[in-house]
């Protein structure tokens, strides 16, 4: 069980019988109290108020806890058992002292890398539906929150000065986490603030995990994945990385074992082993699944041994969004592509590789005596549009990488 309040405006009864309800459904919320909501004409204001009083008699009450919580009385479980589950695992990390907040939800957050096996570090989130707080980081959220409460009242924008927008900045210096699997949303229903009926659920049930840079890693044996991860010990807290490995057990065409770092692609009984495949269609979980600007491929014998360029490699990345494609550059007859040891591609390029997966993996098929056609590179920079390649970057990979 953990101490705080949900916040609920005094007419709204339906919410109040609501938020009752959910508590004796899980034990978890029992001693989370109603706070009386601020009405204010401007609704913004009185949200944004509501947090700050309910933060500061939280923690008059509750200062010498742990942590405490706050919710909104539209917090609504998406899913009971995932809720449970995260129950037990906030109660493994509850007195870690490397945490600020825990949001129940990620809306627009970035991915900022993991904090655990079952939580991950956010930055730019918004929506206080339901959050957790250290109780000696009360006073640095009050004080965030009351900057944006003066502004409100000076006549500033509402949407740049309400609380679930005002506790941004707070979220690049400080360690606000999130756990790794959809918890909640927000109740449908009537808005207060809206002043109209509202669901936002598609928001959080659809919504993709978002991060600037994820690295796909293609193997063929599941061993070799323990001794190539120390290559990832001092990759930017802003990338996340997967090992793709075909199984035939799974029951849809992929399947992410975050705990891991592992994206599984379904194997067909008797399947040749086909490079370009495995990578067209890992491609497509991730598009599916993520919110990304660059992917980055390597084999499971390409090493990273330079960090540092790496990380000016990102940086160009992020700062210059026209690069689409690049490695090191090959040419065979009249086509150029990228080194299969390494190559990166936006999700600009990506969605256009997708767009023409089929012909991607069949290309090739009838000819039986060439052996690049499972390969992968020389597959993506044929089938690139040219308003990709034409920005193609070549450079001396092995100054990052070595392949051993």
């Amino acid at each position: 069980m953990i101490n705080g309040f949900y916040i609920n405006l005094d007419e709204r009864k339906d919410r109040f019988d609501y938020f009752e309800n959910v508590k004796s459904n899980n034990s978890f919320l029992k001693n989370i109290k109603r706070f009386s909501a601020i009405k204010n004409s401007i609704g913004a204001l009185g949200c944004s108020m509501s947090h700050y009083n309910a933060l500061k008699v939280a923690y008059e009450n509750y200062k010498d806890d742990e942590c405490i919580a706050i919710f909104e009385d539209d917090f609504f479980i998406l899913d009971q058992n995932v809720f449970n589950e995260f129950v037990n695992d906030f109660n493994v990390i509850k007195n870690n002292d490397n945490w600020s907040v825990i949001t129940f939800t990620r809306r627009a957050g970035t991915y900022y890398g993991k904090y655990n096996e079952t939580f991950n570090f956010i930055r730019g989130t918004q929506t206080m539906s339901g959050y957790i707080v250290k109780t000696n980081f009360i006073n640095t959220l009050l004080k965030q929150l009351e900057i944006g409460i003066t502004n409100m009242e000076n006549g500033l924008s509402e949407h740049n000065n309400t609380c679930d927008q005002i506790w941004k900045p707070l979220q690049k210096d400080n360690s606000f986490i999130y756990y790794n699997r959809i918890i909640a949303g927000q109740l449908p229903c009537y808005s207060d603030l809206e002043q109209r009926v509202v669901d936002y659920n598609r928001h959080y049930i659809n919504e993709k995990n978002i991060v600037d840079f994820i690295f796909l890693i293609i193997v063929s044996n599941k061993d070799n994945i323990d001794s190539h991860k120390q290559n990832f010990q001092n990759i930017p807290s802003y990338a996340a990385y997967f090992y793709i490995l075909q199984d035939n057990s799974i029951n849809n065409d992929f399947k992410f074992d975050n705990a891991n770092n592992i994206l599984y692609i379904k194997k067909l009984d008797n399947e040749v082993y086909d490079r370009a495949k495995i990578i067209i269609l890992a491609l497509n979980a991730v598009n599916s699944n993520f919110n990304y600007k660059y992917i980055l491929k390597l084999n499971d014998n390409t090493q990273i041994i330079n960090y540092n360029i790496l990380g000016k490699l990102l940086d160009m990345l992020i700062a210059n969004d026209k690069y689409q494609y690049g490695g090191k550059i090959l040419n065979n007859g009249n086509k150029k592509y990228c080194d299969k040891s390494f190559y990166f591609l936006s999700n600009k390029a990506i969605s256009n590789l997708l767009e023409k997966r089929e012909e991607y993996y069949n290309y090739g098929k009838d000819n039986d005596n060439d052996d690049d056609d499972n390969d992968d590179d020389e597959k993506t920079g044929f089938f690139l549009d040219n308003i990709h390649k034409n920005t193609i970057i070549n450079f001396d990979t092995s100054s990052i990488f070595k392949i051993v």
